[in-house]
């Protein structure tokens, strides 16, 4: 495994720096999860519909790098048994909102990344979002994402690297779209193209790997308008705005070139 590894990914086990560390735990200190209406939640409902459609109707799944952890959340109220993990305090309290918001019930662990508090092959469902690409070495959690996974059981990840993307050009712009904060310099976003994940989730033993672009985010002002009025407002933009037109572009070769981040699963 470790020749393979070196031919593209070196097996430092580089973690995130003091910065990038101090720069989350400040990060979920203002943003505690609970947040209504952004962008970002309408983003996560797409992600879900996605996800749903290829999980086992049952079973115990962990978020690693939970941040928020809105989609366990989502899925602790359909009824999977859920463990969101964090190495920052914060995070998981604005995890735990999450779960209150909706009543859900689920389990909040301060843990590492690289040192999963689990047994091997032990959970149906590893899943992450927005957390591989901050590594500049992800191959060791993928590996440890991997040895708590049953043999059958689904790997998820949405990986948001370092690439051109509607998106990522309102970030350099240095602008917000809706609630959602794009102007984060401070924070490591490795450069992989989709033949790059797709290496690194077949050498850590996944099969059948599927990798999608995703989101393709055109803001109108005319949606941010509606998103800060009233609810029924809202649900059109929900249904209209996003469902119509930005989520029939996901998948597709457009979508890979500037939408945000890739949707990739695979099974062990």
């Amino acid at each position: 495994m470790k020749s393979l590894c070196n031919e593209k990914f070196d097996h430092s086990l580089k973690d995130l720096n003091l910065k990038q560390r101090e720069y989350w735990n400040k990060f979920w200190s203002s943003h505690p999860g609970t947040a209504l209406d952004t962008l970002g939640e309408v983003i996560d409902h797409a992600k879900l519909q996605h996800l749903l459609s290829i999980m086992p109707k049952k079973g115990i799944s962990v978020e690693i790098g939970c941040g928020s952890a809105r989609i366990s959340s989502w899925l602790a109220n359909k009824g999977y048994e859920t463990f969101a993990i964090d190495y920052s305090k914060s995070a998981l309290k604005g995890a735990k909102s999450s779960y209150a918001r909706l009543g859900s019930l689920g389990n909040f662990v301060c843990g590492d990344a690289f040192q999963l508090p689990f047994k091997n092959e032990t959970v149906d469902i590893v899943l992450s979002t927005g957390l591989l690409e901050h590594f500049s070495n992800p191959f060791p959690v993928v590996i440890e994402m991997m040895r708590i996974l049953k043999a059958g059981g689904l790997f998820y990840a949405d990986i948001v690297p370092e690439k051109f993307s509607i998106f990522g050009l309102l970030k350099r712009l240095g602008k917000k779209v809706l609630d959602v904060r794009v102007d984060s310099d401070e924070i490591y976003a490795k450069k992989m193209n989709q033949k790059e994940i797709r290496k690194l989730l077949t050498i850590s033993g996944l099969n059948s790997v599927h990798i999608y672009g995703m989101a393709v985010i055109i803001p109108s002002l005319k949606s941010i308008e509606l998103l800060r009025s009233s609810h029924l407002e809202k649900e059109v933009v929900r249904k209209r705005c996003y469902w119509t037109y930005v989520k029939s572009l996901d998948k597709t070769k457009l979508c890979s070139l500037l939408g945000w981040y890739f949707f990739c699963y695979g099974w062990k």
